[in-house]
């Protein structure tokens, strides 16, 4: 073998070994670039023509006003917008966290359109962070996938409304209760009440997420410290408000209990279990995960199959059946709400429709796993 040769031969043994060390990468990091290909399709869908398809309506153009008012007058709203059903005002958060984004960026007002996408981006990450705590890697790319292509969440992240800020502290308020659930420590109870405290503030639609605590304290243990961490978390984000409501004689409680107590809630529209159960949610969980009704109808029936299936066997796990029956509190408090639902009222319950949806896709890939390893004489 000539100089030439040994050349070549030397040459062909580095790419070789360069290709081996490259695929050996890959196969070390494959959660993480699959992680990676996720956010990089989350951001895409969330950023693409994103000219012509951000949102700028009254309730945008008044919140950043206010924002930017704030600011210029140097004063911390003690409260948030109006509601649209009567004549109270949310917590001032939604604000807050708008006059943030505005310090950090003064002369720029698209900051809070594209800040709102980034976050939506966001909770890709922390989707998957909530699946892995909950099963293992795999399942939290699942979680993280339906996360990235979820239409509705794809539809609230170019809208600057504050429904959509309340789907995002709920994915990290399914995170928290996934930690506690796990690892049931009062820092994390703690941070649940507070979590769910500062939601409610941002709108109350996420009064339902209240659900969260009775069912934490009957799962993994109750007792007085646990009743005084939770009440003490809950009630801190209300503080602002109830400032608000001293000082401006009781505007806040007042109206609440005429509308509620006296006048018994908004006018109900006409609305049978039938029509509920099998026209509102099978469009709505096929719009939040994508897909047209006859999706909505499979997963149902699926979902219905497996709950089963895995009751029969015990096998279900506690976070699953916790959230589980979370939803279907929701799901039945929703049947007799009074009012109009509509595309953003759902949004609390966003995460965890994406997580239950997950684990029935994780559940139907594990029977089929467990009928592929049979010997079938």
């Amino acid at each position: 073998m000539n100089v030439y040769d040994k050349a070549l031969k030397h040459s062909a043994l580095k790419r070789h070994k360069k290709i081996g060390l490259f695929i050996d990468y890959l196969l070390k990091n494959e959660t993480k670039i699959l992680l990676l290909a996720i956010l990089i399709i989350g951001l895409v869908l969330r950023f693409y023509n994103y000219e012509n398809r951000w949102g700028l309506a009254y309730d945008q153009a008044r919140d950043v006003i206010v924002t930017h008012e704030a600011l210029l007058r140097q004063t911390l709203p003690l409260i948030g917008p109006f509601s649209a059903s009567g004549p109270f005002v949310f917590g001032p958060y939604w604000y807050w966290f708008n006059m943030l984004l505005a310090i950090i960026a003064p002369s720029w007002m698209m900051v809070h359109w594209v800040f709102q996408g980034i976050a939506s981006t966001l909770m890709i990450i922390v989707a998957y962070k909530t699946g892995k705590d909950l099963y293992e890697k795999k399942f939290g790319l699942i979680f993280a996938f339906l996360v990235a292509i979820s239409t509705a969440g794809i539809a609230q992240s170019t809208n600057l409304t504050y429904s959509t800020m309340v789907g995002f502290v709920c994915f990290l308020l399914l995170f928290f209760v996934v930690k506690y659930c796990h690892h049931p420590s009062n820092k994390y109870l703690f941070i649940i009440a507070l979590t769910i405290g500062i939601a409610i503030n941002i709108h109350f639609q996420a009064i339902g997420t209240l659900a969260y605590l009775p069912l934490l304290l009957l799962f993994r243990g109750i007792s007085f410290k646990k009743i005084v961490v939770s009440a003490v978390g809950l009630a801190i984000p209300f503080i602002p408000i109830l400032l608000f409501d001293f000082l401006s004689n009781h505007f806040q409680s007042r109206n609440l209990f005429d509308y509620f107590i006296l006048h018994k809630g908004p006018p109900s529209p006409p609305k049978r279990w039938l029509t509920y159960g099998l026209v509102t949610w099978p469009n709505t969980w096929a719009h939040i995960i994508g897909g047209n009704v006859y999706l909505g109808y499979l997963l149902g029936i699926g979902l219905a199959f497996v709950v089963i299936k895995n009751l029969i066997k015990r096998k279900i796990p506690l976070t699953i059946l916790l959230v589980m029956i979370y939803f279907l509190l929701n799901f039945i408090v929703l049947r007799y709400f009074g009012g109009a639902l509509f595309d953003a009222f759902y949004v609390y319950l966003h995460p965890v429709i994406l997580l239950l949806t997950s684990w029935l896709i994780w559940s139907f890939l594990k029977i089929r796993k467990s009928f592929g390893n049979r010997n079938i004489i």
